[in-house]
């Protein structure tokens, strides 16, 4: 079990999930396009925290949300 899965509860759609918006960081990464990185990394943040049933969790979710 990973440190994650002891953190919360997770289906194997959300690991799928997780594991796509990692794939899309790795180009944008290796080739020094940094603001695509950020843009991939924000997302996979966002598919997180949205799995994550806290309060604050939800709020910074919203927050992040609307911001895009």
């Amino acid at each position: 079990m990973s440190n994650i899965e002891k953190v919360m509860s997770i289906s194997s759609y959300l690991i799928g999930q997780l594991k796509k918006s990692l794939a899309l960081q790795k180009a944008p990464i290796e080739n020094d396009r940094y603001a695509e990185f950020m843009k991939y990394d924000k997302e996979f943040h966002l598919i997180l925290v949205s799995h994550n049933p806290n309060a604050e969790q939800r709020f910074l979710d919203y927050y992040l949300n609307r911001s895009t």
